[in-house]
């Protein structure tokens, strides 16, 4: 029997890169490479900060709503409770 092809694409491995002779610029490329992270882990910290303040505006909104949704029961509430009276007082249960 035949094999069927293979279904994915094999990649080698890079491979590795000759060590640099020269210790100043090795010391180069390191800081150039430190460099690199240090903006990506800025750019990173800058979004992450954006999205604690769209989650913070969003608490803020969702707070409001709540409150709101309390002040409406406690309304419900006190119409309930003279309701019932009302109720009772008709109704002669009193």
């Amino acid at each position: 029997m035949s094999q069927p092809p293979p279904s994915a694409e094999i990649i080698a491995f890079p491979t590795p890169q000759k060590p640099v002779e020269d210790p100043r610029l090795r010391l180069r490329q390191a800081v150039a490479a430190l460099d690199a992270a240090l903006a990506d882990q800025r750019e990173a910290v800058a979004a992450w900060r954006g999205s604690l303040e769209t989650l913070r505006g969003g608490m803020s909104d969702l707070r409001g709503s709540l409150e709101r949704y309390s002040a409406a029961l406690t309304t419900v509430d006190g119409q309930v409770t003279g309701l019932g009276t009302t109720m009772r007082h008709l109704g002669g249960m009193e």
